[in-house]
């Protein structure tokens, strides 16, 4: 009875065996086309980071934040479990239209001037006004994925 199983086994791993061979490796090498999930390269060297809370002083996790440079310009930002969040931008194409937009399930989206950011270092979301739902807040974490990182 044993020697029945053991062939089995042995016919098993035999069977299942695959055999790969090196050109196929090689030929995936030569795909260079673009893969969705890459993020452009940051646009500046400059750094700024902050906080996102709510009005209780609860850190918010994942968190979606947009800093708006200008009309054609963002950068996008995601708020850790501590609710930490950074951006990497170019502080010469900063200007005074230049604002944050911070955004989470159940609370009101949040739009605060870049000035003032810089200053506090803290977006405090609240439930005052139009609440965010689950659509809203997927739509907007996703649409500002193609922002520079």
């Amino acid at each position: 009875m044993r020697s029945y199983i053991l062939i089995l086994v042995v016919l098993l791993l035999y069977s299942c065996k695959a055999q790969i061979s090196l050109s196929e490796i090689s030929d995936l090498d030569k795909d260079d086309s673009y893969y969705p999930h890459d993020y452009p390269p940051p646009m500046g060297e400059d750094v700024t980071g902050g906080v996102v809370k709510d009005e209780k002083g609860k850190m918010i996790a994942l968190a979606a934040i947009k800093l708006v440079i200008n009309d054609s310009v963002c950068v996008n930002a995601y708020s850790n479990f501590d609710g930490n969040f950074s951006f990497m931008y170019d502080k010469k194409m900063i200007n005074t239209n230049s604002h944050i937009i911070a955004l989470f399930e159940g609370y009101s989206k949040k739009i605060v001037p870049f000035k003032k950011f810089k200053r506090s270092k803290l977006v405090i979301l609240d439930k005052s006004g139009d609440v965010v739902n689950h659509y809203e807040y997927r739509s907007f974490y996703e649409s500002i994925r193609s922002c520079t990182r």
